[in-house]
């Protein structure tokens, strides 16, 4: 409880929430051909395992925080174009507050105030 690693892990709660309206989009048929016209980058589609636990309160497992904390780490970029995009998320009815507490659950520490900044850099 102290430990920061890189400012990647701080932006897996950005791409927390942007899995979560990937995951959606996945689950409603826009994501399955991995290059979406709905304009969903293809990092979503690696977070469909978190769609269920979306309102959870424990860990999820490692299907959902694995895929996660490796998209925050090797496609932060992708993620902070989802957290960027607000209106996806209201289009399959997904709160944002929801969306930031999956990183919190799954270990991660997290800003969105990351995607605002240059500090995207493996």
């Amino acid at each position: 409880m102290g430990s920061a690693p890189t400012a990647s892990v701080t932006l897996v709660a950005e791409a927390a929430m942007l899995l979560l309206l990937l995951l959606l989009s996945a689950a409603d048929g826009v994501a399955g051909q991995g290059s979406s016209s709905t304009g969903v980058p293809d990092c979503a589609s690696k977070l469909v395992a978190c769609a269920a636990y979306l309102n959870a309160t424990t860990k999820p497992p490692d299907s959902c925080c694995g895929p996660l904390a490796e998209a925050v780490t090797r496609e932060l970029q992708c993620l902070c174009n989802l957290y960027e995009n607000p209106s996806i998320f209201r289009a399959f009815n997904i709160d944002i507050n929801q969306a930031l507490r999956l990183p919190k659950l799954c270990g991660l520490s997290g800003d969105a105030s990351l995607c605002n900044t240059d500090s995207f850099s493996l």
